[in-house]
């Protein structure tokens, strides 16, 4: 059986809001068939992988653009774990820069054939111009997309897709995202000293592409208006004076459900080409 190495430009696990990271967790703490796992060093380490730690140092910040090596360090690791009498998958996660450095890398060592590379694309619409994605395409085995919409949406952009593609939807732990009775709902509320009023969560990174600005404008323009309600920002660490509004900041994805359980209405202005919006999942489970 071929090694599988995961590459991470996050630490595994990650302790904050991201639907990647929440998936990789879901994973590895399941029946998972990932061996090792390069990446920063995380608060906590799963049990059952083996870590290689990257470090960010000045000096090999130096090193990297004298070389002009994209993710150095990494490589660097990657290096120390490949053997040439063993078979390898790589996988890689949204990276898209570090791709044609592992290709040279694993030829370098004489073992392009022993390697399957497995890129993860969390995104929706294709990322690379026509032109320039054949180099890419054909530095990995298999693409990994998170919808059929998004592989027909390659299908139609690109001339020529030499690789294999597949889709491995996002997926939630439903013992933790799942509906509540009126009763417990009621309760809940009393809890989070929400009672009494209409309550709306936006819930992402706080990113301008993901709209919380203009949710903010429109919520200043209502609010006026309908005072019983509520709106909960999960997310962002931003600390304004809004009448209105609540901001909770970054919590662990395990801590979300008691607030969409909670509240009425889930926001998604999202203001890109979303990939598949894992907390819509999670608050439709939620009720």
């Amino acid at each position: 059986m071929p090694k599988v190495i995961l590459i991470s430009q996050s630490p595994l696990p990650a302790s904050k809001i991201a639907s990647w990271t929440t998936l990789y967790k879901n994973y590895l703490e399941a029946d998972h068939q990932i061996d090792i796992i390069i990446c920063k060093k995380p608060e906590l380490e799963f049990k059952t992988v083996k870590y290689y730690f990257i470090k960010d140092t000045f000096l090999s910040r130096i090193v990297s653009r004298f070389k002009k090596i994209s993710h150095y360090n990494t490589l660097r690791a990657l290096s120390k774990v490949v053997k040439n009498d063993e078979n390898y998958i790589i996988q890689v996660v949204d990276n898209f820069k570090i791709i044609p450095n592992i290709k040279n890398l694993i030829i370098k060592k004489g073992i392009r054939r022993n390697c399957y590379i497995q890129f993860f694309y969390h995104g929706f619409a294709p990322f690379l111009e026509n032109s320039k994605s054949l180099k890419f395409y054909e530095a990995v085995d298999e693409m990994v997309l998170l919808t059929n919409d998004s592989y027909k949406k390659h299908l139609g952009y690109y001339n020529t897709l030499p690789i294999r593609f597949s889709v491995l939807h996002n997926g939630i732990d439903t013992t933790n995202f799942f509906e509540l009775g009126k009763i417990q709902k009621n309760d809940l509320r009393k809890k989070n000293n929400i009672s009494g009023r209409v309550v709306f969560i936006w819930c992402s990174q706080d990113r301008p592409k993901k709209g919380l600005e203009f949710i903010l404008d429109v919520w200043k323009r209502t609010f006026t208006n309908i005072k019983e309600m509520e709106l909960l920002v999960i997310g962002s660490n931003r600390s304004l004076a809004i009448e209105g509004v609540r901001f909770i900041g970054r919590i662990p994805n395990n801590d979300l459900p008691r607030y969409y359980q909670s509240a009425d209405v889930y926001l998604f202005p999202t203001l890109c080409q979303e990939g598949f919006g894992l907390s819509l999942i999670e608050a439709l489970h939620c009720g």
